[in-house]
């Protein structure tokens, strides 16, 4: 359901605002995280352009460079502001109103015709969907396991494919279909892999290639390559980008790639909201429980 607009709250110049990149409007709850992006609203000025010191419990001044320290206080702002990524703007004022295109009516529906619930199959993997949305399907994603195997489309949005990388046994499918603006819905039916078949478990490795260690780089190169090689990728069965900036208490999700199909992959960071040091690294996880994490590296964006 449509919830309460994503605000990150006062910053030091300005407001970090959550909004979706589809309407422009203020994302929430329902807005899905592919397409909510950061702005900030700001107009950083120093203190002596909201208040009259003279009168510090009046209005604010008409005119602020009538005080004789305003100048001088306020080039170290912006200088400042500069700095830190805040760019003073003549139109820094979020708007109000909220994503409207996230709506639960917008939902696709989704029915999955074969295989049921329960069934039996081989190590060929045929299945056949039914879904429809407003704004028309515009993909069908396919996991294994939890674990993304194929994207399909083109209509009607079925998959064929061979899932001889698994041993025999109980495996979870599940089918999410999405518009073109990732307004998506899922379901899921287990599954019983008759093949028997058991794969001899190999650890994996990460390596981190790229971007290399120390790299300082202006906001302009973006978005940034990164690149890592990773040991045994058959048996890889996603790899997970992170980024943290210095003074955040948690990393961020960049993307997850999946499926592996080489032993080099490739991502992209898209540009970050503000400048600073930047520590990166990817996680890779395999098809038999296996983890695996790359060095960690860290870059300045100026």
């Amino acid at each position: 359901q449509t919830g309460k607009p994503m605000l990150n709250g006062d910053t030091s110049g300005g407001m970090i605002v959550k909004l979706d990149r589809a309407s422009g409007l203020l994302a929430t709850q329902s807005t899905p995280a592919s397409f909510i992006e950061e702005k900030i609203y700001a107009q950083p000025h120093c203190l002596l352009y909201y208040v009259n010191k003279d009168n510090p419990l009046g209005d604010p001044p008409k005119d602020p460079t009538q005080d004789p320290q305003f100048n001088l206080w306020e080039s170290r702002v912006q200088a400042w502001a500069l700095k830190n990524g805040f760019v003073p703007s003549s139109t820094s004022t979020p708007p109000t109103a909220y994503d409207n295109l996230h709506v639960p009516e917008n939902l696709p529906t989704l029915d999955i015709v074969s295989p049921q619930d329960g069934d039996a199959i081989d190590n060929h993997l045929s299945v056949s969907i039914q879904a429809s949305a407003p704004r028309g399907i515009n993909r069908a994603e396919y996991y294994l396991d939890g674990n993304l195997i194929n994207t399909v489309n083109t209509y009607p949005f079925n998959l064929s494919q061979d899932i001889n990388f698994v041993n025999g046994g109980q495996h979870d499918l599940t089918v999410r279909v999405c518009d073109d603006i990732d307004n998506c819905t899922e379901k899921k039916v287990s599954l019983n892999l008759t093949t028997g078949q058991t794969i001899q478990t190999k650890d994996i490795g990460l390596s981190w290639n790229q971007p290399a260690n120390g790299l300082s780089v202006p906001s302009t190169v973006f978005p940034l390559p990164l690149t890592v090689t990773a040991s045994n990728f058959e048996q890889v069965a996603s790899i997970t980008f992170y980024y943290q900036r210095d003074g955040d208490a948690q990393p961020t999700t960049i993307t997850t790639v999946a499926p592996i199909g080489s032993a080099e992959v490739s991502a992209q960071w898209p540009k970050p909201l503000r400048p600073g040091s930047y520590t990166l690294y990817a996680e890779a996880a395999g098809w038999f429980g296996q983890k695996a994490k790359s060095q960690i590296v860290t870059i300045t964006i100026k």
